[in-house]
């Protein structure tokens, strides 16, 4: 009995690093194939569009050789200085990414391709995973709110 009490979570545990490690082999396959594209969703010129629209603004820019539309959904206070929440597309690709400012310049640590479709984009459980667990690395609080995002726009994220 107490061999099959630490088998069970033993054993389900392998199935979810099994699983989650599948997703990540799986997404670095596609970012290799994908790089052109994720290159341009996470170029200074999507991060610098950005940086000058609020949250939940679409802009549109061209980006190593894309059209991409992005748009912020969530701005965070940090430990070393303000993240951002943000998805940008291109001709059926998207990407879910952050992009974080110490008040110079923008850098995306941490983005995930995800599946495009017409109407419905499935959010990837272990895509969400890792911009939480990026979120939860650098001390995120919660979103700061339309009026403190504004105001940090306005001071250029100093």
């Amino acid at each position: 009995n107490r061999l099959l009490r630490w088998l069970v979570p033993v054993a389900a545990t392998l199935v979810v690093v099994a699983g989650v490690g599948g997703y990540f082999a799986g997404m670095m396959g596609s970012a290799t194939s994908n790089g052109g594209f994720m290159a341009a969703a996470t170029g200074t010129a999507v991060t610098d569009a950005l940086a000058v629209t609020p949250s939940g603004t679409e802009v549109s820019v061209a980006s190593a050789g894309y059209a991409v539309t992005a748009s912020a959904t969530g701005t965070y206070e940090t430990d070393g200085g303000v993240c951002r929440i943000y998805e940008a597309s291109s001709d059926g690709q998207f990407l879910r990414g952050i992009t974080c400012t110490g008040g110079e310049g923008w850098s995306v640590p941490v983005a995930t391709l995800e599946q495009a479709g017409e109407t419905y984009r499935p959010a990837s459980e272990a895509g969400l995973y890792a911009l939480d667990a990026f979120l939860d690395g650098v001390g995120a609080g919660g979103d700061i709110g339309d009026a403190a995002e504004q105001d940090m726009i306005a001071r250029g994220w100093q």
